[in-house]
């Protein structure tokens, strides 16, 4: 069965969409075990979001809630199954701007297991847009963790990244220092709402560790270290306070 989902992969990838699809439903609907039918069924939601995200959205959606025509399916996954499909969902409520059903979705699959960078980067971003800038720290650092890993996972299909079906993500995702970058901007921001600038530099840090020859980072280290600095010196003591009322 597994050679069949990898002949409906490379069908799929030469042009042949329709009888990969095909194979696909096959093999889904007439599994050899489980393990095969949530390989299938996978390929065949790839092929769904490249088409239509909001109507895969809603089909999961009812699925994970355990109601339609695939709630059987979704009681036989393992707990493992059940974190990616829980992920991916996630990542295609924050696209189709539903940030609170996606933190939700993505909690999930965080409490069932998954463990991935984009994971982990993915739930850091809901958590900065609420201003909870501590547990945005601790998810972008465990995203950044995870980073090295992210090319072997994608090349043996490990982790059912999203993509491994029909070789590009339909969503788009892209991995790199720019991403993280942009999450150093939105943590900047609330940090410094919150005078707690040395939250960005914890995170700066371990961005510099995991991409030792970014020539921006070291730049960006000085002026968030420079604004710590200036911020201690100009901010009033309680004693000086007290006297100059």
């Amino acid at each position: 069965m597994t050679n069949k989902i990898e002949a409906a992969r490379v069908l799929f990838r030469y042009g042949s969409s329709t009888e990969a699809i095909a194979l696909l439903q096959h093999v889904w609907e007439q599994p050899d075990s489980q393990t095969q039918s949530f390989e299938a069924f996978l390929g065949l939601m790839e092929t769904w979001i490249s088409k239509d995200k909001e109507s895969t959205q809603l089909h999961l959606e009812e699925m994970v809630s355990g109601y339609g025509p695939n709630a059987e399916f979704w009681n036989e996954c393992s707990l493992s199954e059940q974190s990616i499909i829980f992920e991916w969902l996630g990542q295609i409520q924050i696209q189709t701007d539903n940030p609170q059903a996606a933190f939700e979705s993505l909690s999930r699959a965080a409490s069932l297991g998954r463990d991935t960078s984009l994971l982990w980067r993915l739930l850091g971003d809901c958590c900065i847009d609420r201003q909870e800038l501590d547990l945005a720290i601790r998810y972008f650092k465990r995203s950044l963790g995870l980073y090295r890993q992210l090319d072997l996972e994608v090349l043996s299909g490990r982790n059912f990244t999203m993509g491994s079906f029909t070789g590009v993500d339909p969503l788009k995702w892209s991995h790199g220092a720019d991403d993280f970058l942009k999450v150093l901007l939105k943590v900047t921001k609330v940090a410094k709402g919150k005078k707690n600038l040395k939250s960005a530099r914890e995170l700066l840090m371990e961005m510099l560790h995991q991409f030792p020859d970014d020539s921006r980072l070291p730049k960006l280290r000085l002026m968030i270290e420079k604004s710590i600095v200036e911020r201690s010196l100009f901010m009033p003591q309680r004693g000086q306070a007290q006297i100059s009322r």
